[in-house]
């Protein structure tokens, strides 16, 4: 799909998208629900931090053009999300190895309170994607930087460091 930008969103297995016409610029949402035999409720009765992986490769050579998209787009729209108390945190972390060793050069990862948290994060998300400017790198857009690979939702498995005997 031309012109596709994943939004780096992963919300009970909801993806979205913000599709953009190549021939007017004109910018609108889609959402993917993948099938799943857990729903949405049940999902959102479990307790306890959960975060959204969103696992991004670049198209050969454009390694550093996607981080500096992902910096201007994704992680502006997370560090408005934050400052509203919508996420507990938010991170970007990039692949220690040779690019063409992994299956990954990025990882978008947005923390939330909890499932329920996440599902309520979705309206906020597409609203903050709508109000603020798209920003492209160099002319480039996300299709033309990388792609996500994968995306992933986890549960942490404590709060910190556990020491045996104390």
């Amino acid at each position: 799909m031309a012109g596709l930008l994943i939004a780096g969103m992963l919300a009970f297995g909801i993806y979205f998208s913000v599709a953009q016409a190549p021939q007017t610029g004109a910018r609108g949402f889609a959402v993917t629900i993948p099938t799943d035999s857990r729903t949405a409720t049940a999902e959102a009765a479990e307790s306890g931090a959960v975060w959204a992986i969103s696992f991004v490769r670049a198209r050969p050579g454009q390694r550093e053009r996607l981080e500096r998209f992902l910096k201007s787009n994704w992680l502006a729209l997370d560090q408005q999300a934050f400052q509203q108390k919508k996420i507990k945190a938010y991170r970007m972390l990039r692949a220690d190895a040779d690019p063409k060793e992994s299956s990954w050069d990025y990882a978008v990862i947005i923390e939330y309170a909890d499932r329920q948290a996440m599902a309520d994060f979705v309206p906020v998300y597409l609203a903050l994607a709508r109000e603020r400017p798209h920003v492209r790198v160099d002319g480039l857009d996300f299709a033309d930087l990388g792609e996500v690979v994968q995306q992933k939702v986890v549960e942490p498995l404590g709060n910190g460091i556990e020491v045996p005997g104390e």
